[in-house]
């Protein structure tokens, strides 16, 4: 994903100053090359935080590693204490606020010490957060939502994938559900996001996953492997909220390795209510380059918000930015 969201980066006119990664493969290179573009930038990746945060004077980081708040603290923390305002992919930064508030508090205190912002962003925030919102905004009175979505995990990189057990038996899958030792913030995150934005407030939760077996060999990209008959190709996510308010809102998300050339993203959403139900239906759509251009967009409503852990219910619409993105901010 950084590779991705580099060049819109500078398409936008922003000039990278650090790039950090830890696999082999990339450290030592110029990011230019990383990233596929046809020119080295003069930035070569490094495999020390500390020493980058230290020596580049950045504005913002653009930080897409992990899925969850607890594994991404350290990387937040030195982002924060350099003094460096913090945009990430990570799925639970979206609306973190209910499911690790310790963790959250304690960055949202970091943040505020050193005068900038963290906030997470992503496909959530436009097409499963905004929209849906927009369109319950329209409404006389909302009876529910419910989403659907699905995407490729061979979009999102290795760590994405062994989030999701891919290639491990289903079986290993079903045990950590059931021990509450797995978890995926994607969907309840999201949902928290959106019943925030429709100003509701969440009394219970239901939860199921499901895990998507491969049917024959498929082979995984991102893995670099062959996923066998019979192992985890994907899962299926499910979560219903029931508000205190009424509505209810629920979201199933679909996340596998395609494996059909039929296979492609879409999300679609039905809000029921008066005057009369509204659908959103996105076919075809790529997850994975939305996810880029809306962090792209986010940059500078990161760099004028105020200091502490911002999400993005106290943040304006995302919207697109047509001049450099040192136009619209408010140095």
């Amino acid at each position: 994903m950084g590779a991705l969201i580099t060049p819109m980066l500078l398409h936008k006119g922003v000039e990278i100053v650090g790039a950090i990664a830890r696999s082999p493969t990339k450290v030592g290179r110029d990011l230019g090359d990383v990233a596929g573009l046809d020119r080295e930038i003069g930035v070569i990746v490094e495999d020390d935080p500390a020493a980058v945060l230290a020596s580049c004077s950045a504005d913002i980081a653009i930080v897409s590693v992990g899925s969850l708040v607890g594994a991404m603290y350290e990387h937040f923390r030195r982002c924060l204490e350099h003094g460096v305002n913090v945009l990430t992919i990570e799925e639970e930064s979206l609306y973190p606020w209910l499911t690790s508030p310790a963790q959250s508090a304690e960055l949202d205190e970091i943040a505020k010490l050193n005068g900038v912002t963290l906030t997470g962003s992503g496909i959530q925030d436009v097409y499963w957060v905004q929209l849906v919102s927009g369109v319950a905004g329209s409404m006389l009175e909302v009876e529910s939502v419910e989403g659907r979505a699905q995407w490729n995990i061979d979009d999102f990189g290795p760590e994405v994938a062994q989030e999701f057990y891919i290639g491990r038996m289903p079986e290993e899958l079903e045990q950590a559900v059931e021990n509450d030792s797995w978890y995926s913030p994607t969907v309840m995150n999201t949902l928290h996001a959106l019943v925030a934005a429709l100003g509701l407030t969440v009394e219970t939760s239901d939860v199921r996953v499901t895990p998507i077996v491969a049917t024959a060999d498929v082979r995984s990209a991102t893995l670099a492997a062959t996923v066998p008959a019979g192992r985890v190709l994907g899962l299926v996510d499910e979560v219903r909220l029931v508000t205190r308010e009424g509505p209810s809102v629920e979201f199933q998300m679909s996340g596998r390795v395609y494996d059909q050339p039929t296979d492609v993203d879409t999300n679609d959403w039905l809000v029921r209510g008066a005057p009369a139900p509204v659908r959103l239906e996105n076919v075809g759509y790529s997850t994975r380059a939305l996810t880029g251009s809306i962090i792209t967009n986010r940059v500078p409503d990161v760099l004028n918000a105020q200091p502490g852990f911002v999400t993005i219910d106290k943040l304006p619409p995302s919207r697109y930015r047509p001049l450099p993105l040192a136009h619209y901010v408010r140095w």
